[in-house]
């Protein structure tokens, strides 16, 4: 299925998502809820994707209030029955899925040394484990329903230069979502899904703001001030720089693209 030549598309047409129905993991804040926002924005329906219903309710509420249309759905991209249960939810509500971003993940520091199962099995269980689960999902039904697709997942700079202690699993995760993408896109392509990855740099988010204080404990320091000096940009970045690069991806604008990363770094792989 060869994917159309839109030269002739107006650009308000070639952003535009109306009519779309877009779902996002990890969508209560931080990232994930910039995603949803600015999907929103476009004129998608959104599929706010999270673990915590209070932090869906607020992103629920934001959306609506912008006059755009939200969909809550508790989901723990971790367990495979409650993936197949919040999208057999959505389709019931909102009637199709066309755009996945994977965003849901966590990133809990702990030194090599004392990684252990728990902890490995953790973070590549969400991280890993929920893109490849969640991306099934989605594909199979636009395979049934005879549609194309998006599916955007939040990669990380530190899965191809990792530059943080205590960061295995975390990096491992990445590298492998990077991978991943690029193995979906060849495999699925054909089918009229496009895949792509968002890789940015360490984004300034509530998650991170929280584990500062163990960062700066285990002398790892304050990595949003270290940016700041280091990256060419001048900055760390916040969620809606990586929410516009999403947008843009999941976009038609982006339609001869599948497999690529999508670096939002401020320059960071330069450096």
């Amino acid at each position: 299925m060869a994917v159309p030549d839109l030269s002739a598309t107006p650009l308000q047409d070639l952003y535009s998502l109306t009519g779309r129905v877009a779902v996002v993991t990890g969508a209560g804040r931080g990232v994930g809820a910039g995603c949803a926002r600015r999907l929103a924005e476009a004129g998608a329906s959104v599929a706010v994707c999270d673990i915590d219903p209070t932090t869906i309710e607020t992103t629920v509420k934001e959306i609506e209030s912008e006059g755009g249309r939200a969909l809550g759905v508790v989901m723990d991209v971790s367990d495979a029955a409650a993936i197949q249960q919040g999208v057999e939810r959505i389709l019931a509500e909102l009637g199709q899925i066309d755009i996945l971003v994977n965003n849901a993940g966590i990133f809990p520091p702990c030194p090599f040394l004392d990684e252990n199962d728990e902890h490995w099995g953790r973070v590549l269980g969400v991280n890993l484990d929920g893109v490849m689960r969640c991306s099934q999902s989605v594909a199979r039904h636009l395979v049934a329903r005879g549609a194309p697709g998006v599916i955007v997942n939040i990669s990380s700079i530190e899965g191809e230069k990792p530059g943080t202690a205590g960061a295995g699993a975390y990096v491992t995760s990445k590298a492998s979502v990077t991978g991943l993408t690029k193995a979906l896109a060849i495999e699925l392509g054909p089918l009229g899904i496009r895949v792509l990855a968002v890789a940015p740099t360490l984004v300034n988010t509530p998650g991170v703001q929280e584990l500062m204080p163990m960062m700066e404990a285990a002398g790892i320091g304050n990595l949003i001030e270290a940016l700041r000096v280091k990256v060419p940009l001048g900055r760390a970045a916040v969620p809606d720089d990586v929410a516009r690069a999403v947008t843009f991806a999941a976009s038609d604008m982006s339609m001869l693209m599948t497999g690529s990363t999508l670096y939002v770094d401020a320059g960071a792989m330069t450096v």
